[in-house]
């Protein structure tokens, strides 16, 4: 029969982990044993005025907001994706891409922040990229190109009652290719600086339309970012003598001068059964001026399965 437990994954590097069972010198680990996913519990955290509470889903509104985390951290996969797409347009007829790997460091950041104006500025972005491939133009002619980027960040207006995002602009972009050719005849003429130019071209195109997919595919229209108004249902969650969704309401509508809110999205690979399996664990966090936080986590829960039994047998 299978041996069942509950664990739960701390939610991200913001969270606390939970303690690690201890075993004696006579009770070493049973290696035919191990994890199986068998589901996911979402869970609130809500630190306020020296307080902290969690609460486990209790109206299956928080995975809205882990699942709109998902969606919008998949932008940095879009980046690699059209990265790759590009490189293999700008190589056609010249030489074949043998390998090719980006990623892109760094949870996805969205700080709000009132202006003298009354305006609420929008800075998306705080992720870099990172990248190499691997080409080949004949038996004789091979390169390495690198590719990296600093922090992207894109500002943009913020409607905090519609959630709409407008007149984007990238800041300061800075993207850097570099080619090592390994053969002593020239490779493509002219390519290190026609490629540098061409990935910085195309780069800054996909992170300004990144905006535009934001705010029409990735971010819910919503009177809250995140729809968080709508996750955290009135009266649900209580923290002293605060009610969490007024409190958010509150913070998300009411912008003054100087003030910044800072969302962060983290997804993490998470892998299990010893590494044969794995699953993406995203997490949303909520910083606050004076010291509040909120955060909307997935959390998994596993059960002790013997190593033969997973994934499709039965044990008896």
């Amino acid at each position: 029969m299978k041996l069942r437990y509950l664990a739960a994954l701390a939610a991200s590097t913001l969270l606390a982990a939970t303690p690690a069972l201890a075993l004696s010198p006579d009770n070493p680990p049973i290696s035919e044993y191990t994890n199986n996913l068998v589901g996911m519990d979402h869970v609130l955290y809500v630190t306020h005025k020296g307080e902290s509470k969690r609460y486990v889903d209790q109206h299956n509104l928080l995975q809205r907001v882990t699942d709109h985390t998902e969606s919008i951290l998949r932008i940095k996969q879009d980046f690699a994706d059209q990265a790759r797409a590009e490189l293999e347009r700008q190589l056609q007829g010249k030489a074949s891409l043998k390998a090719f790997s980006m990623t892109a460091p760094g949870p996805l950041t969205v700080k709000l922040a009132g202006n003298a104006q009354g305006e609420v500025i929008a800075s998306v972005g705080g992720f870099s990229l990172n990248g190499y491939a691997r080409v080949k133009k004949s038996w004789y002619a091979e390169a390495t190109i690198s590719i990296r980027s600093n922090p992207i960040w894109i500002s943009a207006r913020y409607n905090p009652y519609s959630g709409q995002l407008s007149d984007a602009q990238v800041q300061n972009l800075d993207i850097q290719a570099s080619v090592d050719v390994d053969t002593v005849f020239d490779f493509i003429p002219g390519f290190n600086a026609l490629f540098t130019n061409k990935l910085e071209d195309m780069t800054l195109a996909e992170i300004k339309g990144a905006v535009t997919e934001i705010n029409n595919a990735r971010l819910p229209t919503s009177t809250m970012a995140f729809s968080l108004d709508k996750a955290i249902p009135p009266g649900a969650y209580i923290v002293g003598n605060t009610d969490v969704n007024q409190f958010v309401r509150e913070k998300l509508t009411n912008f003054v001068a100087g003030q910044t809110i800072a969302i962060s999205l983290h997804g993490e690979r998470v892998h299990y059964y010893n590494g044969r399996a794995s699953f993406e664990q995203n997490t949303l966090v909520v910083e606050i001026p004076g010291g509040s936080r909120i955060a909307i986590a997935e959390q998994p829960i596993f059960e002790l399965v013997r190593d033969e039994c997973y994934p499709h047998q039965i044990c008896p």
